[in-house]
C-alpha cells in the first residue's frame, strides 16, 4: 500500500495506491515472503514441489519445517 507492506488491520483511504503481484512459482512466493528457500519442504497438492514449479489456481501449497 503506497509502496509499503501493510497487514490486514490497515484501512484503505481514498487515494491509496495498491499494488498486486501475481506469483507463478514456488520460488517467487518464497522471495515475496522473504522465506529462506532451504528452510522448508514444500508440497503442491501433496506432491514434492520444485522451486520453479508453476502454481495454478486452486493448488494447495504446504510447507513443512526441515
Amino acid at each position: 500500500m503506497n509502496g509499503e507492506i501493510v497487514d490486514d488491520s490497515y484501512e484503505m483511504k481514498d487515494g491509496d495506491v495498491v499494488r498486486f503481484k501475481y506469483t507463478e512459482t514456488v520460488r517467487e512466493i518464497l522471495e515475496e515472503l522473504r522465506i529462506p528457500k532451504d528452510s522448508f519442504h514444500i508440497f503442491i497438492n501433496d506432491k514434492n514441489a520444485f522451486l520453479d514449479g508453476k502454481i495454478k489456481d486452486g493448488d494447495r501449497i504446504e510447507m513443512k519445517v526441515k
